[in-house]
């Protein structure tokens, strides 16, 4: 008996370690955007804790209440686990991290996210631009936030006499002091509806037929929450400010990213209405082919003087019906 109580304790000890590197793993799933087997994760069976509890523990011990607790816990531990892996995998991943922190809670335990400061061009480590950092920050507002440098640098201050991230990382540590400094930067579309004439692809939905104007800026990882692909159909999206508006400025970007087939629209138009039904436009862009293979992000602006709208419609040609375009946020009169 006593050789089976030590092998019980030793099985224990790696299950505990198991079960938390699980959390770590659904953690890490949400940072990194990736699929996980829903099925395994659902089963009590399948890790080494499992097969104890379903084979010698339980019958050893399958008649005292207390292996009937841990083996109903265990069984909810799965579920809860299967629950948030199919959220992560349906890509709405605030969802998936909230449920995971009310389970960290209730366990006692601390959750964190890895923030890159960082993206990877043409195999050049580049310092990310500022908003994609933002919308990062401001994703989860229950976690705590600490910001540093995993490489020197990142963020460069103008008065360093060296500064190894060059004129990038001196653009981003002025502008997250700007951040810091002055708040978030609204628009007046931010958080209006949006009507979309063509669907998107819901495999990049960035979040729902409003994404266009939920506050939320991509990065330039193709995969990242917020682009909002088509593939093959064109964008053609209005955005309803719900009064009349003195427009002065009306931008929204693209991505470039040939390997995953994503590649800039071949046509951009901005147009304004009164009456959500007659429109007037403003302005055609052409955009220029790009050198590389990216990921570029692109920001496609208009200017505008004495225009008056309550409607903004902004339309995007995909270059073919093979290829993917992607959209951010529509952004107007930017405060």
């Amino acid at each position: 008996m006593s050789d089976l109580v030590t092998e019980t304790s030793l099985t224990l000890d790696r299950a505990y370690a198991a079960h938390q590197q699980w959390k770590i793993r659904l953690q890490e799933s949400v940072n990194a955007h990736s699929e996980l087997d829903v099925a395994t994760i659902r089963r009590d069976d399948c890790c080494e804790l499992g097969k104890w509890l379903h084979s010698d523990g339980g019958n050893a011990y399958g008649h005292k209440p207390e292996f009937k607790s841990l083996l109903a816990k265990h069984a909810s531990f799965h579920l809860v686990a299967s629950v948030v892996a199919g959220i992560i995998n349906t890509r709405q991943y605030e969802e998936a991290t909230a449920m995971l922190q009310s389970v960290c809670d209730e366990a006692g335990c601390h959750l964190w996210m890895d923030l890159e400061s960082f993206t990877m061009t043409d195999h050049v480590l580049l310092p990310r631009p500022v908003e994609g950092l933002i919308a990062d920050l401001n994703r989860f507002t229950s976690f705590e936030k600490v910001l540093h440098y995993q490489f020197p640098g990142m963020m460069s201050s103008p008065q360093m006499s060296r500064q190894p991230g060059g004129a990038a990382s001196v653009k981003l540590y002025g502008d997250y002091l700007q951040y810091l400094k002055e708040g978030p930067q609204p628009n007046i579309a931010c958080g209006k509806p949006v009507t979309l004439a063509t669907p998107f692809d819901a495999r990049h939905s960035g979040g729902g037929p409003n994404a266009l104007t939920d506050g939320f800026s991509a990065s330039e990882n193709f995969d990242h929450f917020a682009w909002q692909g088509y593939h093959g159909n064109n964008l053609d999206a209005v955005v309803d400010l719900g009064q009349l508006v003195p427009l002065r400025q009306m931008y929204a970007s693209f991505l470039h990213d040939k390997p995953h087939g994503v590649y800039f629209p071949a046509k951009v138009e901005y147009a304004v209405s009164n009456d959500g039904k007659t429109f007037t436009v403003v302005k055609e862009l052409t955009p220029e082919a790009p050198n590389g293979n990216g990921p570029l992000p692109r920001t496609y602006n208009v200017e505008l003087d004495g225009v008056t709208a309550r409607y903004v419609r902004i339309r995007a040609a995909n270059p073919s019906k093979e290829t993917w375009l992607f959209v951010d946020e529509l952004v107007v009169n930017r405060k």
